[in-house]
């Protein structure tokens, strides 16, 4: 068995969730082949890294518990024995869903909140503070690598927390809207130098066709089985223990990225 993961996962206002899990079990599955892993012997995890503003995850739960569940959907959702994972079914198709935040610092860096959906306003904590805050709250902290997010003034401030990391395990990621062609973020590789464990996600943005981007980057745990009453709690023990895992998937075009960073720029505008 392996457990192909993907670290960085927003559904966006206006995603067709058919479209959404149709396509990340296709991405993941291709992975899974590529890695010579049948589809049978591997599990498929969304980590949702939601904005403040967001909570789509109790909306795919209460889908659940209303028993609606196929209205407009191809694909099911149901509790497992936890309050932070579901799983998304359609026929033979499984892809496990554990909730999370997307949270941003005083210094105006993001931090991500894996398996605890704590809810906090965004800049209320500086970086280091808001990761044992995380921690405190059952959460994994990963600090995900970002589009100029890295540089100057910020970039002095990550690297300084990463040269002097905390006790508690603190997760790095590399993202899915990287150029492919671009060097390896060197504060990736000085965090990996310090067995800081390295998980990187696709991070869909907000546009239509970002919606087929989930499962195109990750990584990925051989020989392990999940859990299946108990995924969040599963993952997150792996994830603490494990100081490498293998990744899989890639950046996008140089065309593509400076499409959507300048669609990005204008909305913010807008």
């Amino acid at each position: 068995m392996s457990i192909f993961i993907d670290a960085h996962v927003h559904i966006q206002p206006g995603f067709d969730l058919n479209i959404f899990f149709d396509n990340a079990w296709i991405n993941f599955s291709n992975f899974s082949k590529k890695s010579g892993k049948s589809i049978d012997d591997c599990s498929f995890v969304l980590l949702l890294t939601e904005s403040h503003t967001c909570n789509v995850f109790n909306t795919l739960a209460l889908r659940e518990e209303n028993d609606y569940n196929c209205k407009n959907s191809e694909w099911q959702f149901y509790s497992t024995r936890e309050k932070n994972s579901l799983i998304a079914t359609n026929q033979e198709k499984n892809i496990y869903i554990i909730a999370g935040r997307q949270l941003v610092s005083t210094e105006n860096i993001e931090l991500l909140s894996l398996f605890s959906p704590l809810n906090i306003q965004d800049r209320s904590l500086p970086l280091k503070e808001l990761a044992i805050f995380i921690s405190d709250n059952g959460g994994l902290a990963l600090i995900p690598w970002g589009v100029g997010k890295w540089l100057g003034r910020r970039g002095k401030i990550v690297e300084a927390f990463l040269q002097d990391p905390p006790s508690f395990p603190l997760l790095v990621g590399d993202n899915g809207n990287r150029p492919e062609l671009w060097p390896y973020p060197a504060l990736l590789s000085a965090a990996e130098e310090k067995s800081i464990t390295s998980l990187a996600g696709s991070d869909p943005l907000q546009f239509t066709s970002h919606a087929r981007r989930a499962g195109t980057r990750g990584g990925f745990l051989r020989d392990e089985t999940l859990e299946h009453d108990t995924p969040a709690q599963h993952l997150q023990n792996l994830l603490q223990s494990t100081p490498h895992i293998e990744s899989f998937g890639k950046g996008v075009g140089f065309f593509r990225f400076v499409c959507d960073q300048l669609r990005a720029n204008a909305a913010k505008r807008m």
